[in-house]
């Protein structure tokens, strides 16, 4: 009976270490999962981060190409003049706007600069906006 006893445990021990077995080996299978997973977000993420490291350079070489442009053309002085409403000594500015009604809403804004001594012409885009005296304009009240 001692023999039968020592291979029914060793029938149970083979048992528990096979049971064990697949245990550890279930456990590293969804380790590995949980790894695999990891990795494909960290990817997607890097992947993600690189395509705006990628758009920011894009718009950095954009900028510096237009701070190179301003100070070689001068449009720096240009876009001071227009948009702060900047002078040089001795200048009168002048800002003419287009009209609200306009049909392009994004027109750029014209800028005069008089000199002293320089007459002011009066720049009108439609003739027909030419300002007519009050009698006229009576006369046109009534009579038209």
């Amino acid at each position: 009976m001692s023999l039968e006893d020592s291979e029914a445990k060793q029938k149970w021990f083979f048992r528990f270490l096979s049971i064990i077995g697949i245990v550890i080996i279930l456990l590293l299978i969804v380790s590995l999962a949980r790894e695999v997973i990891n990795r494909n977000k960290i990817a997607s993420r890097i992947d993600d981060l690189q395509s705006q490291a990628d758009d920011l350079r894009r718009q950095n070489g954009d900028l510096q190409y237009r701070i190179d442009n301003w100070n070689s053309t001068g449009e720096l002085e240009t876009s001071a003049r227009v948009q702060l409403g900047l002078k040089k000594t001795g200048e009168k500015a002048f800002v003419v706007m287009r009209p609200e009604n306009s049909d392009s809403s994004t027109a750029p804004i014209e800028e005069v600069v008089i000199n002293n001594g320089q007459d002011l012409l009066k720049l009108v885009e439609n003739p027909d906006q030419i300002e007519e005296s009050n009698p006229e304009k009576w006369w046109k009240y009534f009579f038209n």
